[in-house]
C-alpha cells in the first residue's frame, strides 16, 4: 500500500505524467485519479509532487474542471523545468 492509503490505491488513474528535468528535482511525476470512498462519495484526486500530498476535488463537473486545471498546471511547470515548455511561454 502506498503512503496515501487504500482509497488512493483503489482509485482509477485517469491521467499520468512523468518527465526528467533540469531542475533540482531531477524528475517530475504526477497523476490524477478518480477515488470512490467507502461512503460512496466520489472525488477527483491529483498528486502534488511539490508537497508530496494529494489534492482532493469534488466528483462533480466543477471538481472535474478544477482537478484538470491543477493537473495541467503541474505538467506545465514540469515541462518548463525540463526546457520543454518553451513553446508554452511563446518562445520558438
Amino acid at each position: 500500500m502506498s503512503m496515501f492509503g487504500k482509497d488512493w490505491e483503489n482509485g482509477v488513474s485517469i491521467a499520468k505524467f512523468k518527465c526528467t528535468t533540469n531542475g533540482p528535482e531531477g524528475m517530475w511525476d504526477t497523476e490524477m485519479r478518480i477515488v470512490k470512498l467507502e461512503a460512496g462519495k466520489r472525488y477527483f484526486v491529483v498528486y502534488d509532487p511539490f508537497a508530496n500530498r494529494l489534492m482532493w476535488f469534488d466528483g462533480d463537473r466543477l471538481g472535474n474542471i478544477e482537478a484538470r486545471v491543477a493537473f495541467r498546471n503541474i505538467v506545465e511547470l514540469a515541462m518548463c523545468d525540463a526546457d520543454e515548455g518553451s513553446n508554452l511561454r511563446g518562445k520558438s
